[in-house]
């Protein structure tokens, strides 16, 4: 099992995905068994992870200004073309310190309304038990645009990348908080480019 999955998708009220993984490839269906996409009116807004039966673990931005009726969890398909098991929510959690303005302790729950069932396309990943330092292989899956600027790739994207301590983030981005997690990848490759060869997550 793969750890570490940070994703990221947003979606404004234009219909615009802007998260973005440049340079992944397409996922092999099924090797990414944890990952989710969260819907408003059948429209991708966020990825997410499944961290337990009725657990989904997610952006606070990606349910801010949202009410759980409105909002559908989809497990078990790579591609967003209405296929998966549709779950309810029942209940959003942002982080108790989440800042809209800086994106500090951009994290929340989903809890559904019943447990999710696995199978070999559906399974939940474990979460680490410490923080991640610098020089970590990470694999970072989502949807979202494969360039900027781009069309929305409807197939997940995978992407391998490498994790920064954030003593040597802070030297190019010195607002990140100890919660900030970077990461460095090839020249025009990974999630949210800054620069030509860093990448802030």
């Amino acid at each position: 099992m793969k750890n570490n999955n940070l994703t990221e998708a947003r979606e404004d009220d234009g219909g615009n995905i802007d998260g973005r993984i440049v340079g992944g490839e397409d996922a092999d269906n099924g090797s990414y068994p944890y990952q989710i996409s969260l819907q408003k009116s059948k429209r991708h807004i966020c990825g997410g992870s499944i961290i337990g039966g009725q657990w989904i673990l997610t952006a606070a931005h990606c349910i801010e200004f949202q009410t759980p009726r409105h909002l559908r969890v989809v497990a078990g398909t790579n591609v967003l073309d209405g296929s998966g098991v549709r779950y309810q929510v029942e209940k959003l959690i942002p982080h108790q310190r989440y800042n809209p303005s800086t994106f500090a302790n951009d994290i929340a729950l989903i809890k559904l309304t019943r447990t999710i069932s696995f199978n070999n396309r559906v399974g939940s990943i474990s979460l680490p038990r410490y923080n991640t330092g610098g020089g970590r292989q990470l694999t970072l899956s989502g949807w979202g645009k494969t360039s900027f600027p781009g069309e929305v790739s409807r197939t997940l994207q995978t992407i391998k990348l490498t994790t920064l301590s954030n003593s040597q983030c802070r030297r190019i981005f010195p607002q990140i908080t100890s919660g900030s997690l970077c990461t460095v990848g090839d020249p025009g490759r990974g999630t949210c480019k800054v620069s030509e060869n860093y990448l802030f997550e």
